[in-house]
């Protein structure tokens, strides 16, 4: 590691020797410095600064003000304004008492550098010196949960949002491409447009004619970049054009997921032979629109109903990655969701993955425990969760790894109101169905398609049966599926009705515990950045201050019971 690279505070002052050694211990800290061997950043990351330029803090520095700022969850600022006027802080640091330099810009700036890998790495740079502890026993079981954040974004009609993507267009090219923006606003009266704000129960015609303005002035947008970057008239880099080729499309990804032709009218400027160049029907009656102050009188667009709009679609020009979850039936959020592997008995976070809002849970489960064996060399007997993560497919694939997944199997439905399914008694050995009133059937047919055989019971015996009103409705005899994985469900069935899936599922009862812990006071209830990446950044972070936190209770407890002193240890 180069000396030059780096400030030096290591021989520090008088002054600061003088008074650190009158202040009081701040013995949380100081315990933290002693638990994890922080130097091991500066080698680790010593490939990304260079010997020429501005000397850099230290990243082992760096590390620590990160541990900082999100054990007391703190934004950027005032974590510069704390760490400049605490002392107990500086001297964890590693800081002059008379330094009052430390910028929040700076700590973006080494965020930026690492990037997610970074993070990562000292995640698991952090987790190896714990597991080196002895403190994760190989035989327990890892939990699995996802928690949402509640992003910073506003919820916006579809009418907001392409208002939106337009003004996200106007602002790069005010900044990257004066020329273009100036050609830009002479052409689009731009302003005037944003303007266009909902009114109060804004009536149909209103809310129609505005609706019109606001599309066709999208794909007139659209229009001029494809005819500029086609014509290549705007005198910018590669680069640059790449940014605004991507502020087009995903203008043009909203307006083609929310908005389509009114089928009552015909032509209009949504037509594709009127919509070729930038002085087509589209641009003419945009500007005229908004030059005389009027909006578009007959109705060429409308909005798509909840159908018609792709379930996977973009809900902010800002955040292109944001979507909203659902919690349940009634509770909706718009923000990303962090799936967290857990340890059953020691619950220290062994791995972490941010997903998108709608994204269902369980899909990463075998992936993250594949990182975890590579890096740490740690596999779980058994994975415990919720119902999400009960799928048959990873039950199975469970099985072939030889890992027991425990999770609530879904409650059987039958639609029509009648028996469901587990009503009936199945004999995989003689292929027999047996029904409610005892009697059975082994008339089947195959459905390779559905990977299912489906038995039926004939129409005599039911039309004649007592409990046929209960049953089916239909006069042609009830059927049941019988799908190729009922032995995985079946056993995964009996072994939740056994006291050991009790048990389990009180385990994994405790991982809310760290999810509160994670949200309310490490910061993850709301993610601080834009971008699945940046909120994985947030996310580790997050991950390894807790499992600091985690090992000294860990220790303290253990000390607890020897009656030894927690320095003792460390």
């Amino acid at each position: 590691m180069g000396k030059n690279k780096f400030k030096d505070y290591d021989q520090g002052d008088f002054y600061s020797a003088y008074l650190y050694s009158y202040m009081p211990k701040n013995k949380y800290l100081e315990n933290v410095d002693k638990l994890i061997d922080f130097a091991i950043f500066n080698k680790i990351s010593d490939h990304l600064y260079s010997n020429i330029g501005q000397k850099a803090f230290l990243p082992s520095m760096q590390v620590k003000i990160i541990f900082l700022q999100t054990n007391y969850s703190l934004s950027d600022r005032q974590l510069e304004e704390r760490l400049n006027f605490d002392l107990s802080w500086k001297r964890f640091v590693g800081l002059p008492a008379g330094f009052f330099g430390y910028d929040h810009s700076t700590l973006g700036l080494f965020r930026d550098r690492i990037g997610v890998e970074g993070y990562k790495a000292i995640h698991n740079y952090i987790l190896a010196q714990i597991v080196d502890r002895g403190l994760i026993d190989a035989g327990e079981p890892w939990l699995k949960d996802a928690t949402h954040s509640l992003s910073r974004l506003a919820n916006h009609s579809a009418i907001q949002l392409a208002q939106q993507a337009i003004g996200q267009l106007e602002f790069l090219l005010r900044r990257i491409c004066p020329a273009g923006h100036l050609e830009f606003t002479k052409q689009f009266n731009i302003a005037e447009l944003l303007k266009e704000k909902p009114v109060y129960r804004e009536g149909k015609g209103s809310k129609c004619a505005r609706l019109q303005l606001v599309v066709t002035t999208g794909y007139a947008v659209l229009n001029w970049v494809e005819h500029k970057a086609a014509k290549g008239k705007l005198d910018l880099s590669d680069d640059k054009w790449q940014q605004v080729e991507e502020k087009a499309r995903v203008l043009g990804d909203i307006l083609e997921q929310n908005f389509t032709l009114d089928d009552s009218s015909s032509g209009g400027p949504g037509d594709k032979s009127t919509s070729n160049t930038p002085e087509s029907e589209i641009t003419t009656a945009a500007k005229a629109s908004q030059a005389k102050g009027t909006h578009v009188k007959i109705t060429r667009y409308r909005e798509k109903t909840k159908d018609e709009k792709p379930g996977d679609r973009i809900v902010s020009a800002v955040d292109e990655d944001a979507r909203r979850g659902a919690k349940s039936a009634k509770k909706f959020f718009l923000g990303p969701k962090s799936e967290i592997t857990l340890t059953g008995k020691s619950h220290l976070i062994l791995n972490a993955k941010a997903i998108a809002g709608n994204e269902p849970d369980g899909g990463h489960i075998f992936e993250m425990v594949d990182e975890v064996k590579e890096i740490h060399g740690l596999e779980p007997p058994k994975i415990i969760g919720d119902g999400k993560y009960g799928s048959m497919d990873t039950r199975i694939e469970g099985k072939e790894r030889g890992i027991q997944v425990v999770a609530p199997l879904a409650d059987p439905i039958n639609p029509t109101g009648g028996y469901t399914a587990d009503k009936f008694k199945y004999d995989p050995l003689l292929s027999i169905v047996i029904c409610p009133a005892g009697r059975l059937t082994s008339m089947n047919h195959r459905n390779e398609a559905a990977g299912a055989t489906i038995y039926h019971f004939s129409a005599t015996f039911c039309s004649n049966c007592p409990q046929k009103k209960y049953c089916t409705r239909s006069d042609r005899g009830r059927t049941i599926t019988i799908e190729d994985t009922w032995a995985v469900a079946d056993d995964a069935r009996r072994y939740l009705g056994t006291p050991e899936a009790g048990q389990d599922m009180r385990i994994r009862s405790q991982l809310e515990r760290v999810n509160n812990e994670l949200k309310n006071n490490l910061g993850l209830k709301v993610s601080r950045f834009y971008g699945l990446a940046k909120h994985q950044v947030q996310l580790h972070a997050t991950s390894f201050v807790y499992n600091i936190r985690q090992t000294m209770r860990l220790i303290m407890r253990e000390n607890t019971k020897k009656g030894t002193a927690i320095n003792a240890t460390l």
